[in-house]
């Protein structure tokens, strides 16, 4: 792990190094912990003593910053967590309880559960985001964030889709408001809403079930920072299994997988004489699904580490809004390079909820010829 002497204003909590200061004679470290809008949430003090080179070394900073940072399940209104924490550390010397204050240090604590290599969140330009191209299907929404930084940026969208005359194209500019600085801005769009956009923006008439592609471009001071673009599939999926989860920014990320749906069942269950007859007291069907991503790249692989690792999981309902809550229980990937065989992952998950059973069903209203005339006589 990386030593500094320091600590930088601010850090994703997985890229924030051990610190190391000096320290003759034995104290205590002092931790604070405060949210974005300067509440305190945490104070607790530790013993240090110091090493044959008079130093100690403090670990874990970023462990405890993500302690604070409570990621929001999917709601209506959106994805809501807190944005950063702050962690204060007071190195103290306590020769005769004098508590003499020898270091402070405090930083930002920005979510993160992977490496970012991202030495300034605060300066970050780019889309809070694994992807650059992917493909999504109809019921994926489109979704993206990014840090607000001092000057707003503008989104630049192009969309290509489907028409009687062939294929159409159109691209237009959205400026952004100016946001807090040190803040992330996220997006969840449907299809529906980009199809509309396009029809006010273009005058052609344009629907979800028409779109090819989409691109997102994140524009700063005018030239292109980083962009996003998504190929639509729009084909007949026999196997359809859309995930909503947090990416490794804590972000609002969507992942299909079209290939295989295996489902079992174990059964929990409670035995016990009752008078004179061995009855079952109580039981619970468990169902689980294993599904499978079918051939992925590299980039989809990582989100498949981040939808196992997310905090909230969800079933995509078919127009695109966070339905069932679930829970990956295991993750079932191999891969050699060179590759002989296309990369898949295989996720097994089940419903949250106690009882996995649910009932399902819609009324039939009986139409057409099989209707209230259809009867015996029928031949």
């Amino acid at each position: 792990m990386d030593k500094t002497t320091t600590l930088n204003s601010a850090y994703f909590a997985d890229d924030v190094p051990a610190l190391q200061t000096s320290f003759a004679a034995g104290g205590s470290v002092v931790f604070a912990v405060t949210d974005s809008g300067g509440t305190q949430l945490a104070t607790w003090e530790e013993d240090y003593y110091p090493d044959a080179n008079g130093q100690i070394t403090i670990r874990g900073i970023g462990e405890i910053g993500m302690t604070y940072l409570l990621v929001g399940s999917a709601s209506a209104s959106g994805w809501t967590y807190a944005p950063w924490v702050q962690v204060r550390v007071t190195v103290t010397y306590t020769p005769a309880l004098s508590h003499e204050t020898i270091a402070v240090f405090t930083t930002k604590i920005y979510y993160s559960r992977a490496r970012t290599q991202i030495s300034d969140p605060t300066a970050y330009t780019g889309f809070l985001s694994r992807f650059t191209e992917r493909t999504i299907v109809p019921n994926q929404p489109l979704t993206f964030a990014y840090m607000e930084l001092t000057a707003a940026p503008t989104l630049r969208y192009g969309v290509s889709w489907m028409t009687e005359d062939g294929v159409k194209y159109h691209a237009w500019d959205e400026a952004q408001t100016a946001g807090t600085a040190g803040t992330m801005k996220t997006f969840s769009m449907p299809l529906s809403d980009i199809a509309s956009a396009v029809t006010t923006q273009s005058g052609e008439t344009c629907t979800a079930g028409q779109i090819l592609a989409v691109e997102v471009k994140l524009v700063r001071g005018g030239s292109v920072a980083d962009s996003l673009k998504c190929y639509v599939d729009q084909g007949h999926q026999r196997q359809l299994t859309a995930f909503l989860f947090h990416n490794c920014f804590g972000v609002a990320e969507s992942m299909a997988f079209t290939a295989d749906d295996e489902r079992t069942n174990e059964l929990d269950s409670e035995m016990a004489f009752m008078g004179d007859d061995y009855r079952r007291s109580w039981s619970d069907l468990e169902e689980y699904h294993t599904v499978d991503s079918g051939s992925i790249n590299e980039e989809e692989y990582q989100a498949c580490v981040d939808l196992a690792t997310s905090p909230f999981v969800y079933l995509l309902d078919e127009d695109g809004t966070a339905g069932e809550e679930v829970v990956i229980t295991a993750v079932d990937y191999a891969d050699t390079k060179p590759r002989v065989t296309p990369t898949r992952v295989r996720v097994t998950y089940r419903s949250t909820a106690k009882t996995t059973g649910k009932f399902d069903r819609a009324a039939r209203v009986p139409v057409g010829v099989f209707d209230e005339t259809f009867d015996e006589s029928f031949e």
